[in-house]
């Protein structure tokens, strides 16, 4: 669709393709928790973390296949950079028979494995669900919020392209690289544990970056890749306690839902990341999502508080 719209130069259907991209895109989200699903439970933290993980495949050939794509593109007779569309499609299409004949047993299956009772229109789920949807919108919002005007950042202060790759780098190597890690940790001591860690590891990174001056290039690249791993942590771990924490008969919608909440908030803080950077500075930036991990912190003590028995 979005070839289509560039060779017959229609931006409606443009966006149109693109939106449509989007709802496949989220979709494609959810695997992570379909991986889960296939899984007992001390082996779920693992499992989410391998389809994570497999994101570093697509982040390192992804950018090597533009060149051949403007090929394709100059074949078809369209314009040379919308041949990554057509190259998209085709890979999306080879993604869907593998999952269509692979793809055995089908894990809605396993999600569906309980009580017998009827999904209502209320989302049964208990209070460590909760937490896990707060711990994932908070640490995407914290990660997009920094990462997206960084390297804006970089480039106001006369650096160039290549500086501001490997400091991409750096963070996409954080965000993806480390999930096998992360996996077996969240497995071994927890879910809550290494979601507080994810998020002690963006304040860091959000403090780091702050204080990183314009010269300070090595500062900023850890602290990027700090930013990627303490997604990573958080995201990794989310998953999992999001899917432990919800009703068998609930599982999906509140998976479904929680990616919905993640998806809205990284929106809101992209379009919130340079309006902040505007009217203040890429250190105040980072010092208000320095300030944002403290939410996951909170209400996880209230919950606890709330849910602790009464003694006597």
């Amino acid at each position: 669709g979005a070839a289509a719209a560039t060779a017959l130069g229609s931006f409606p259907l443009l966006i149109a393709a693109l939106a449509t991209f989007g709802f496949g895109a989220s979709a494609d989200s959810l695997s992570r928790y379909a991986a889960a699903d296939i899984h007992p439970a001390e082996r779920r933290g693992r499992a989410i973390a391998l389809v994570v993980w497999a994101g570093t495949i697509g982040s390192v050939l992804g950018p090597t296949l533009l060149s051949p794509a403007e090929g394709v593109g100059r074949a078809r007779g369209i314009e040379p950079m919308a041949g990554a569309y057509v190259v998209s499609a085709a890979l999306a299409a080879l993604a869907l028979a593998v999952i269509a004949i692979l793809l055995r047993p089908d894990p809605l299956g396993f999600a569906d494995r309980g009580t017998g009772i009827r999904p209502t229109g209320r989302i049964e789920a208990s209070p460590t669900a909760w937490i896990a949807v707060a711990g994932l919108a908070i640490g995407q919002v914290v990660m997009v919020l920094i990462m997206v005007m960084t390297p804006l950042h970089v480039r106001d202060h006369g650096h160039t392209l290549g500086t501001v790759g490997v400091i991409i780098a750096a963070h996409t190597f954080g965000m993806f690289a480390m999930s096998p890690l992360t996996g077996i940790v969240a497995d071994r001591i927890g879910r809550l544990p290494v979601i507080l860690a994810g998020h002690a590891v963006l304040a860091l990174a959000a403090v780091l970056a702050a204080v990183a001056d314009e010269t300070a290039i090595a500062t900023l690249t850890v602290a990027l890749f700090l930013l990627g791993l303490g997604w990573n942590l958080s995201f990794v771990a989310g998953s999992a306690l999001l899917t432990e924490g919800a009703t068998p008969e609930n599982r999906v919608r509140l998976q479904g839902f929680g990616d919905a909440v993640v998806w809205t908030a990284s929106a809101i803080a992209s379009v919130s990341s340079g309006l902040l950077l505007e009217a203040g500075s890429y250190a105040v930036l980072c010092v208000v999502g320095a300030c944002l991990t403290i939410v996951p912190v909170t209400i996880t003590l209230r919950m606890r508080v709330a849910t602790r028995p009464v003694s006597g």
